[in-house]
């Protein structure tokens, strides 16, 4: 397993729990679990679908990083998603209030950085 491997994966483990959500409560669940309500339905279930097709993308890194190959497209969709998010959650002053998901964006935000920037070093075993 890679190191990029690894960042993959976490960042995929860490979205299902939002995406799953997205795609299966109700919107007035989802207006009071995010405090942003209230809402239309098909907002939730747009924003879960495009979860979705970012997780999609990354397990297709994880199989071309398996296979020796440097996933750079999905390096870059990673990075302009995850460091776009944690860039919203700033400008729009939700980052104290959201402040796990600005962690965790801004973190996976910064390793695709580093990936992109060292490719060799991502691509060397995790352990």
């Amino acid at each position: 397993m890679t190191r990029l491997t690894l960042l993959l994966l976490i960042k995929i483990l860490g979205t299902l729990p939002v995406a799953v959500p997205m795609l299966t409560f109700s919107h007035e669940r989802l207006d009071r679990i995010s405090g942003f309500g209230p809402s239309h339905e098909a907002l939730y279930r747009v924003y879960g679908m495009a979860l979705v097709a970012l997780l999609v993308g990354y397990g297709g890194g994880i199989v071309q990083a398996q296979s020796g190959d440097y996933p750079l497209g999905v390096l870059i969709m990673g990075l302009v998603s995850n460091a776009g998010a944690t860039l919203v959650l700033l400008l729009t002053g939700q980052a104290k209030r959201q402040l796990p998901a600005a962690v965790f964006f801004g973190l996976i935000a910064v390793g695709l950085a580093i990936a992109l920037l060292a490719p060799e070093a991502a691509m060397a075993p995790a352990w």
